[in-house]
């Protein structure tokens, strides 16, 4: 992946965020919606307890896949070539752009299978912990710890160097 300019990095970035969260919050608003309308009728009854066990397993795997994402943007080598940290930044988002669509599927299928508006719930935190790591220019800078010159050129030049 090469990048001609931080606009271009920004541009192919949002598109993965924005298309991942595409799918999941289609699906969980159209079952939420069609729950709260008497429309959907659970496929599997769960306890209470159950239900909240699994929302608690998986808010704990958003936060722990989170804090995991935070610490390898963290370890980019700050010595390389902008370029080369923007295409290493961009592999490991779109890693955990991918890992948070998984679970916000698995929460739209559960929503739909027990009918549970919860599960609408526990997406709106997985989206709130995902829009943390909303691609930006400041928000990339700011997470590469770029400084100085190298942070003004990101920031306001057209090529990357």
């Amino acid at each position: 992946m090469d990048f001609a300019t931080p606009k271009d990095f920004l541009e192919v970035i949002n598109k993965w965020f924005n298309g991942l969260i595409a799918l999941p919050l289609l699906a969980v608003s159209y079952g939420y919606l069609e729950i709260h309308s008497g429309r959907i009728e659970p496929i599997l009854v769960s306890s209470l307890y159950l239900n909240m066990a699994i929302i608690v397993l998986v808010m704990i795997s958003v936060i722990l896949v989170s804090l995991k994402y935070r610490k390898s943007i963290g370890r980019i080598n700050k010595v390389d070539a902008l370029k080369v940290r923007l295409v290493d930044y961009f592999f490991k988002s779109k890693s955990y752009y991918v890992s948070i669509l998984i679970s916000s599927l698995l929460t739209a299928i559960l929503l739909f299978v027990t009918a549970n508006s919860f599960y609408a719930g526990l997406y709106a935190f997985q989206l709130f912990a995902l829009s943390i790591h909303k691609p930006s220019m400041l928000a990339v800078a700011n997470r590469l710890n770029l400084k100085g010159e190298e942070r003004t050129n990101f920031l306001t030049k057209e090529l990357l160097n």
